[in-house]
């Protein structure tokens, strides 16, 4: 079980900060949906939640203290934003298996059941990545995040470039996945906000 504690967190560009005094107590089982304008800063605190960025102001605790680490983030967090990039010479199947070699997974055993849970097609897996669409893309950038069944799960616009079989594909791994893991999403899609138990806004605060 994993639980995450911001305590007077705040972040601010240029002289303007984006949110401050961010406070909240987050565990195993929430959903947690970020939300706010443009620019407001929602990508950053998914950010700092995993340990992927220093706060301005304030900290982030994860516990039990010890066992979450930016040593070993690749092995308790997942996490997909618009601007993570796959390796676009790889095939599908070539990435399925970098990611689960950099998850310390066994992919053999458990390849054909994650090329089968994408919804992708048996000659997909064989193509280089840079042949792919952005939808097929975008399943492939959610799977690798999910395979190793993390602890926390950030998502950072996840739907965008997912027509409605993909989205349906993904909100079933979330309904999967929901009970044992803590979620932070990233959204200003209306449609997103049914899926959350919790809901932070943030936007501008005056310095």
């Amino acid at each position: 079980m994993i639980a995450v504690s911001f305590e007077d967190l705040g972040h601010r560009f240029s002289r303007n900060w984006l949110f401050r005094h961010l406070n909240g107590h987050f565990q195993t089982g929430d959903f947690v949906l970020v939300t706010g304008r443009n620019g407001a800063g929602k990508s950053t605190l998914l950010r700092m939640t995993g340990l992927l960025a220093d706060s301005l102001e304030g900290k982030v605790h994860l516990s039990p203290s010890g066992q979450y680490t930016k040593l070993n983030r690749h092995l308790w967090c997942g996490y997909v934003s618009p601007p993570v990039r796959l390796y676009a010479e790889l095939t599908g199947e070539e990435t399925l298996r970098l990611a689960a070699d950099s998850r310390q997974l066994t992919p053999d055993a458990r390849l054909d059941s994650w090329k089968a849970s994408s919804g992708l097609s048996a000659s997909d897996w064989n193509k280089p990545v840079r042949q792919w669409s952005s939808g097929m893309t975008q399943r492939l950038k959610l799977l690798t995040a999910c395979m190793h069944a993390p602890h926390l799960l950030l998502l950072d616009e996840p739907f965008s470039n997912l027509d409605q079989s993909g989205r349906n594909w993904f909100e079933s791994i979330l309904a999967d996945m929901r009970s044992s893991t803590l979620i932070f999403l990233a959204t200003n899609d209306p449609a997103d906000f049914e899926l959350s138990s919790t809901v932070i806004r943030i936007g501008d605060e005056k310095a």
